[in-house]
């Protein structure tokens, strides 16, 4: 070698052709700088075929002191064709290497910054459009709603920032909350006059009946930004080898006005999907959550229950402990995707094919109706992005709303996923993979995520069946009903979602199997019948218990002192009674004297949380001498409260009989519909109670006759008993309720007043 190396030094001198050797000799500079490029691009790709990518990099050594070799016998035989034939094997090499270091590096950008180590949060400070406060030096002799440390961290540092940044602390009083309903409805309801929250509001709170149009009720008086690192606790602590062990993902569906993932932690689960994946069977398990479920919420006060989907309002680490409280199951993963992404990331696969369920229209991915209105037809047929995700957004006109909307979010899905295997072009998994590190945040480590290349090579070697039916996917299905519950910071009810509990148990023993953490229950016997088409069971629909019924207070308003007397004791509540004289609030003359004008606890309070109740009771004493005196013609401007119709739903046709009887004017009254005993109940009455009853005019109440029902209740044959205009919201939509007065043995003595 030493002897090799001497002659090649003596014909390097002595050679006359110094352009040749000199261009040839930066060439192989350039191969050795793109041997050592391409390695590096394969040393990015771990754990995928180890030995393969090993060996190709010693062959890229191997290569480049080959070429160094060839270069030195080039300059000493100093013959033109070794020149050529060096200069022709060189550049192809260097363009080969250069070639796939490159797209192997364009390939793995994308992957890695998927995990999002940063992100960008922005806290605005709101007032009410119609507030006189215009700019921040506006603040003064104000209040500012801040929401505290514990509850909204960013947010709180931020505010923190700006309130020290235009000294608002001199001037103003700081009120701190401890969760953004509360503070909003302060804001709503003028006890404060600014408030700091997070910019992501208009998305956050716009399905809440309160606050739908916030956009345009609010305005910004100023905004702050600053990047964070994230700091989900499971964040590359995981360490499961996801090609041999079974494993859960935590699929969150974001909406969004923007595309993009890389601001804010807040956001709305509008879409919640629980996945297990064993890949040594190939079987997947898939459960929408859907985003009403009413839970307890692990980062709220005393884990306060409420909608799921209010979790994601504190951020992913709050959705994912809050899930893992109510399920039983640990959350390995989490894979967070902006709704709105969803566009580009079908239309980066060309469209997709999904069977349309129904027929329907939904807003463009802007949220425009108008010329924007996306409208799809029942049936199977091609999508692009904003049609794949009206449909996965849609529920408004759904029967079955939210637990319809998440099978259609499955749809979706399935129909990328089966995309996906077509894919057939370096261009397109480039396009692909920016638009989903984009749109897309994830607890997965970079070599996680890579390592999904050996989960789906073992799926085809060990699959003999096409690319669209690889996997086994199993659909669980959530069972449950919705209830108006009173929510205490938002003031108000709201429709929720209660799960049965027997349909918990069944999807989340499904999942434990699916992770080899339970042995799966055989089926020993099978029925079917040839005239039937078999349908396969899904698990845990029409799985049902009363034990997960929640009752709620109903509203007592115009009911007597004696029935809400008998119905607290009958549940062991105390019961305290105030009087409500002329000029004190809730007084109204529309109800009798004697009869509930207030309550302390709202309609629609679970009832498991309520011990007393105090209730207003209404006084007339100083009205009774003037009533005395008062014509007995019921006319407009009568003081005679008996010219007023009392709250007659649920009352017995006796009932009825005896206060009709006594009224001073001449009232006819209709029956509709047959019954037998004087026990027969008013389901409906053509006027609003509190309604004068003028001299001469009619009434028309409805009766019908009580019957029981296949659960042993006493009931009615209308399921369609109108809601109490009193009440100002709507019944109980189960016969579970206790609110049902109508077999309450303290209705004998109630009477009507």
């Amino acid at each position: 070698m030493f002897k090799k190396f001497k002659e090649f030094k003596k014909c390097l001198k002595e050679n006359n052709k110094k352009a040749w050797i000199y261009i040839l000799g930066f060439l192989v500079l350039i191969n050795i700088g793109a041997a050592a490029y391409f390695i590096y691009s394969l040393m990015l790709l771990s754990g995928i075929e180890t030995i393969i990518r090993y060996a190709i990099m010693g062959f890229a050594v191997i290569m480049a002191l080959i070429f160094l070799n060839f270069w030195i016998k080039a300059v000493i035989k100093n013959k033109n064709l070794l020149y050529i034939l060096f200069l022709i094997f060189i550049v192809i090499s260097i363009s080969a290497q250069g070639f796939v270091g490159y797209n192997i590096i364009k390939i793995y950008n994308p992957i890695s910054s998927i995990n999002k180590k940063t992100i960008t949060y922005t806290t605005d400070l709101i007032v009410l459009r119609d507030s006189n406060i215009e700019s921040i030096d506006d603040l003064d002799d104000k209040t500012i709603g801040i929401i505290n440390k514990d509850k909204g961290s960013e947010d709180n540092e931020i505010a923190n920032l700006i309130i020290k940044e235009n000294n608002l602390k001199e001037n103003n009083e700081i009120k701190e909350y401890s969760d953004y309903a509360s503070m909003l409805n302060d804001l709503y309801d003028k006890k404060i006059d600014a408030t700091f929250i997070t910019s992501k509001y208009t998305v956050m709170f716009n399905s809440i009946e309160k606050f739908a149009n916030i956009k345009d009720e609010v305005k910004v008086i100023t905004s702050k930004s600053k990047e964070f690192k994230k700091t989900e606790e499971k964040e590359a602590i995981n360490t499961k080898n996801i090609v041999k062990e079974p494993f859960t993902v935590l699929l969150m569906g974001v909406d969004s006005e923007q595309d993009g993932l890389t601001k804010d932690a807040a956001f709305n689960g509008d879409s919640l999907m629980l996945i297990t994946f064993n890949p040594n069977t190939l079987n997947a398990t898939v459960l929408s959550i859907p985003r009403d479920t009413y839970v307890p919420i692990m980062c709220f006060a005393n884990h306060k229950k409420n909608k799921i989907t209010h979790a994601s309002w504190q951020g992913v680490s709050c959705m994912q402990k809050t899930i893992e409280n109510f399920t039983g199951i640990d959350i390995d993963y989490y894979v967070k995707m902006n709704f709105k992404g969803v566009v580009d990331l079908v239309d980066a696969l060309g469209g997709i094919d999904v069977d349309v369920p129904f027929k329907f229209c939904e807003q463009n991915s802007d949220r425009q109706f108008g010329s924007s209105t996306i409208c799809l037809n029942t049936g199977e047929q091609h999508l692009n992005g904003e049609q794949a995700l009206a449909l996965a957004r849609h529920r408004k006109t759904l029967a079955l709303g939210d637990i319809q909307r998440g099978l259609n979010q499955q749809l979706v899905i399935e129909g990328m996923l089966k995309k996906v295997s077509t894919i057939d072009s370096l261009d397109k998994i480039n396009d692909l993979l920016n638009t989903v590190s984009k749109n897309m945040d994830t607890n997965l480590t970079t070599n996680q995520i890579l390592s999904f290349y050996n989960v789906g090579k073992n799926i085809l070697l060990n699959s003999h069946t096409t690319t669209e039916d690889l996997i086994s996917m199993e659909k669980l299905y959530l069972d449950g009903y919705t209830k108006m519950i009173y929510d205490e910071s938002f003031g108000f009810n709201l429709s929720n979602y209660i799960y049965y509990k027997s349909s918990l148990s069944a999807v989340t023993d499904a999942m434990k199997v699916n992770l080899d953490m339970k042995e799966p229950t055989l089926t020993k016997t099978f029925d079917f019948s040839i005239n039937e088409v078999y349908e396969k069971k899904v698990i845990g629909q029409g799985e049902k218990d009363s034990s997960s019924n929640i009752s709620t207070l109903p509203s007592f308003i115009g009911e007597s002192k004696s029935y809400v007397s008998n119905w607290a004791s009958a549940r062991n509540i105390k019961v305290n009674f105030v009087t409500v004289k002329k000029g004190d609030k809730g007084y109204n003359e529309n109800y009798s004297d004697g009869t509930v004008v207030t309550q302390s606890v709202s309609q629609g309070t679970e009832l498991s949380k309520v011990s007393s109740i105090t209730f207003g009771i209404m006084s007339k004493e100083e009205e009774k001498e003037e009533e005395n005196n008062t014509t007995q013609v019921c006319e407009e401007g009568t003081t005679n409260t008996k010219c007023y119709l009392p709250n007659l739903i649920g009352k017995t046709k006796k009932e009825v009989d005896a206060w009709s009887t006594t009224l001073p004017v001449s009232v006819r009254i209709e029956y509709k519909g047959k019954f037998s005993s004087d026990n027969a109940v008013v389901i409906k009455v053509d006027k609003v109670s509190g309604s004068l009853l003028e001299t001469g005019e009619s009434i028309i109440i409805t009766f019908e006759e009580k019957t029981t029902g296949d659960n042993g209740e006493e009931n009615t044959g209308d399921n369609n008993t109108p809601t109490d205009p009193d009440e100002g919201n709507e019944k109980p939509d189960n016969g579970t309720d206790d609110s049902n007065t109508e077999d309450d043995p303290a209705l004998e003595n109630s009477g009507i007043n």
